[in-house]
């Protein structure tokens, strides 16, 4: 169950992370 929610919380950061850096190259 905690590594799930590590997992999950570890997707949304990275996606985070790429919407960032395609926000800013716009």
């Amino acid at each position: 169950s905690k590594l799930g929610i590590s997992e999950y919380s570890i997707s949304q950061s990275t996606l985070e992370t790429i919407f960032n850096h395609f926000a800013g190259n716009s």
